[in-house]
């Protein structure tokens, strides 16, 4: 359920082909999974009890609407040891750019539907409106995140509604003419290297327009949330409120999705462009959020690091210094879990590379990052954007700077771009990227729509 502690206890994960244990209380609200599970231990529940008594006096968060902290075990069939649910942390519906140029029209309303197992249409749509495509999950999940991108929820909004004033811009002429190439151009922008990252020229002086409009965005996402969140103590859904830091520098993916604790959350989702490092994020969501006493929390989780070309654990931090302790204790404070596996492959371990299980080779992305798999170029992944190789290097760092921030708990996740959390069936799976597939589509092409070398993901 929603309030419980996001951090906690020392047992450790373990793995079995998609379906992935993941053991710290870490998405702990009622965190409801389904094919892994999230185990609580009796010591993150009075860690979690003691967390929020001391929040319970708060009542506002930043955007101004009223915030509740939930009390522990106030579900009907609540169990303080061991429980699992299931659920997809990784979510992306119609307000991300990448989505809503692939044809994507549903929006969060759309993707609770098919969460709570529900129909759902999808892309391509025929000349009436009417989906060529319908999607259900065969049975409801118990949680769900939606990962919006921060960067484009306003720019979005300029370009396709007629009274913005970004909508005649060229960039948004191409947004709406060429979706394909845009998908590249806009793309470009969170792949600019921090020093130099700024929000589109549309967005005008300030980026206000597209700023303004973001704000709008967020809040109607945490609304539509709290809408599809079951309060009541039978507890049947939670929608935990949450956004994606798109940090793509160079085309190597530094992704985070950034979970909120409950609906006391900052008036804005912090993107790349707000803050183009990490540290940055970090920085922000304790002032607008953790550090600020009125019962917010949050945490990032890593974006399968296999697209990284060996950025993501490079022990570097971001003026190129090596990680010391304060920095390490910070990134273990924020992220005590990581994304393994999702529809862009796994990230667990290259095979012969740190072991010889032969396991290895499971769902392996022939690319070392976003640029290669637009180009369709081939490269060879490097090994160390592989988790398993990452707690090995954290345990080096343990002993060299006195803790490791790579101790890590483990989940999946779908990173659908269709509205649809969780669909992960393998035998029914429609493709989440909807490649071929532009909004004036009217016809459903042949084949899978999507890149052959994806895979329907997982469940966190």
């Amino acid at each position: 359920m929603r309030g419980q502690s996001l951090r906690s206890s020392d047992e450790q994960p373990s793995k079995n082909a998609k379906q992935l244990a993941f053991s710290r209380s870490v998405l702990g609200y009622r965190v409801p999974m389904a094919d892994s599970q999230i185990i609580v231990s009796a010591r993150s529940i009075r860690r979690g009890a003691l967390l929020v008594f001391a929040l319970l006096s708060a009542c506002s968060g930043g955007d101004g609407t009223t915030g509740q902290v939930v009390e522990i075990g106030r579900c009907d069939d609540f169990d303080p040891l061991r429980r699992p649910l299931f659920g997809d942390t990784h979510i992306h519906t119609a307000l991300s750019f990448d989505a809503n140029v692939r044809g994507t029209r549903l929006g969060p309303e759309g993707a609770y539907r098919y969460a709570r197992g529900e129909p759902i249409g999808i892309q391509p749509y025929d000349v009436d409106g009417t989906p060529l495509r319908t999607i259900q999950r065969g049975r409801p999940l118990d949680f769900v995140m939606l990962s919006d991108h921060a960067e484009f929820l306003g720019t979005v909004v300029q370009c396709n509604e007629p009274s913005k004033p970004g909508y005649t811009d060229p960039s948004c002429e191409l947004y709406r003419t060429d979706p394909f190439t845009a998908f590249t151009t806009f793309g470009l922008l969170v792949s600019a290297p921090p020093s130099n990252v700024a929000y589109p020229s549309l967005c005008g002086e300030d980026a206000a327009a597209c700023i303004d409009d973001g704000l709008d965005v967020w809040r109607s996402s945490i609304e539509a949330a709290n809408a599809a969140n079951d309060s009541s103590s039978a507890c049947e859904f939670t929608a935990l409120i949450g956004y994606e830091w798109t940090g793509n520098p160079a085309t190597n993916n530094l992704h985070r999705n950034v979970v909120f604790r409950g609906d006391v959350v900052p008036e804005q989702a912090i993107g790349y462009f707000d803050e183009p490092h990490i540290e940055g994020l970090w920085e922000r969501l304790r002032e607008d959020c953790i550090d600020r006493d009125q019962g917010c929390d949050a945490l990032t989780i890593p974006h399968n690091p296999n697209l990284s070309n060996g950025h993501f654990f490079e022990q570097l931090d971001r003026n190129g210094a090596p990680f010391d302790e304060t920095y390490g204790r910070e990134r273990a404070f924020m992220e005590p879990v990581i994304e393994i596996y999702q529809h862009k492959g796994d990230s667990e371990c290259l095979p012969g590379q740190s072991s010889s299980d032969e396991l290895c080779g499971f769902e392996k992305l022939p690319f070392s990052n976003f640029g290669e798999i637009t180009l369709n170029v081939r490269g060879e992944p490097a090994p160390r954007d592989f988790v398993r190789d990452a707690l090995g290097e954290g345990m080096k760092l343990q002993a060299k700077i006195g803790v490791n921030p790579f101790k890590h708990g483990i989940i999946a996740s779908t990173d659908t771009h269709i509205s649809a959390p969780g669909g992960a069936d393998e035998r029914s799976y429609p493709g989440h990227s909807n490649v071929g597939v532009g909004p004036t589509s009217t016809e459903l092409p042949p084949g899978l729509l999507d890149n052959p070398f994806n895979s329907p993901g997982g469940l966190a």
